[in-house]
């Protein structure tokens, strides 16, 4: 599992597709929303548990910021474990927050390697998609 998650991590980046608006929020800098089309490689977890928490860890691992205001590596993790256990993935989610301690490299590879726009991790004109699942390769242009 875990060989299969660091190869996801190392080659793949918009395999997934964020299908509708996410939400989130912030006790200090107000709420914000990861934008529909916006491709992240779901490598924060596994297929399927909790799509949207891996979503957002990924889009504030890419922006580093909440309503433009900057936000830190340890409040991101926090928050994607705190949305998993609330999800349901308890186990994961201590799994994961003990990971993000002894493995802090994924916040500077992304600052890294990422490309610096967001329009290249965005599908071009979401509004003309229908996105039936996380899955990018299900997307389709609406008739």
């Amino acid at each position: 599992m875990f060989c299969g998650w660091l190869l996801r991590w190392f080659s793949e980046t918009g395999r997934y597709v964020v299908p509708a608006d996410i939400p989130i929020k912030h006790p200090e800098h107000g709420d914000d929303v990861v934008p529909a089309g916006f491709r992240f490689d779901g490598a924060s977890g596994v297929a399927n548990l909790s799509m949207a928490e891996c979503a957002k860890h990924d889009w504030l691992y890419f922006t580093g910021q909440v309503n433009g205001k900057p936000v830190t590596r340890s409040w991101t993790d926090n928050e994607y474990c705190k949305g998993l256990a609330a999800a349901g993935h308890k186990g994961f989610a201590k799994i994961r927050r003990a990971f993000f301690k002894i493995w802090p490299f994924a916040w500077r590879k992304h600052r890294r390697n990422d490309p610096p726009d967001i329009a290249s991790r965005m599908v071009d004109n979401p509004d003309a998609w229908i996105f039936p699942t996380w899955e990018i390769r299900d997307a389709y242009r609406k008739p």
